[in-house]
């Protein structure tokens, strides 16, 4: 039997900088089972999808062993259009993508036996303002906590990533603090009513690691589900996490939607904008879902 070769992009910052050793361990195991690897680790934010654009050809599959952020710079890498499947080892602090396959998050030993046991799936490779994401969009709270998180690292001029347990006081002081934003949006050429003061475009069912605003979500089926919450000040602020947390369907506050063409406008201040769980400038937003899909490495029993 042929050797076979993978590719690990690995971010050595992710997970309180675990990212480094994660990813030697993974290179180990890999090359104990009989793969070539191929080892590349990051030494900045854009670099992952640099040397995704420069895969050598004949890999059977590209690790990418770090957070969502990581595993989202290594696909927008894949500017060709067969690339090889994507495996996941999760280092990060929400994991989404990771959690939406069943992938286990305790060792690289388990994630690379969890890839390695099942078929090669399609995933859905949505687009915001023409950049591949795998997860989620957000236009709104969710998107000003992760600003605020982002200007925090700044502040302590660490790159490392922040426990979600560092997400509380973090939210509470964006809640302390927050105006809602005005949001317009219009799904597939239809303006919806109202204005909104949360966004969420979801290609999965996991929202931010312990939350489900769009249970429903496929990252497979074609489609995006839109989480549109109308504007009710602080409490509703709360009820949003709670509804999240609960998987309450949250009536009247809550307009779910689906579709492949998402535009998102602020009527009055231009509003943060996340993706994937990183800072990605301001409103205006267009996502968008072609029939483009990646092959991901899925466990058998997901």
């Amino acid at each position: 039997t042929p050797v076979k070769s993978v590719c690990l992009i690995v971010n050595p910052c992710a997970g309180k900088n675990r990212g480094q050793t994660i990813g030697i361990a993974a290179k180990h195991y890999l090359e104990s089972l009989g793969f070539h690897v191929d080892y590349h680790q990051t030494k900045a934010a854009g670099e992952a999808t640099e040397i995704a654009r420069e895969l050598p050809t004949g890999l059977d599959a590209v690790f990418a062993v770090g957070g969502d952020g990581t595993v989202t710079e290594v696909v927008s890498g894949f500017t060709d259009g067969h690339p090889p499947p994507l495996g996941i080892i999760p280092v990060g602090t929400a994991n989404v993508v990771a959690r939406e396959l069943g992938i286990p998050l305790t060792s690289p030993e388990k994630a690379i036996d969890a890839a390695l046991s099942g078929e090669p799936e399609n995933f859905d490779l949505p687009t915001v303002n023409g950049r591949p994401f795998l997860a989620n969009v957000g236009v709104g709270f969710d998107a000003d906590v992760v600003s605020a998180i982002h200007a925090h690292r700044l502040k302590l001029a660490s790159d490392r990533s922040i426990s979600m347990a560092s997400y509380i006081p973090i939210g509470l002081g964006v809640i302390r603090k927050h105006h809602p934003a005005h949001l317009k949006v219009c799904v597939d050429g239809h303006e919806i009513p109202d204005t909104f003061a949360d966004v969420i475009v979801c290609n999965t069912a996991n929202y931010g690691g312990v939350l489900s605003l769009t249970p429903d979500a496929l990252p497979h089926d074609g489609s995006l589900d839109i989480y549109l919450r109308h504007r009710r000040g602080r409490f509703g602020i709360l009820r949003h996490l709670a509804s999240g947390v609960f998987r309450w369907k949250d009536q009247g506050v809550v307009t779910r939607l689906r579709g492949n063409d998402i535009k998102i406008e602020s009527q009055k201040n231009e509003a943060h904008v996340q993706v994937d769980g990183d800072p990605a400038g301001q409103t205006p937003v267009h996502i968008h879902l072609a029939l483009r899909t990646i092959k991901v490495l899925t466990p058998l029993q997901h």
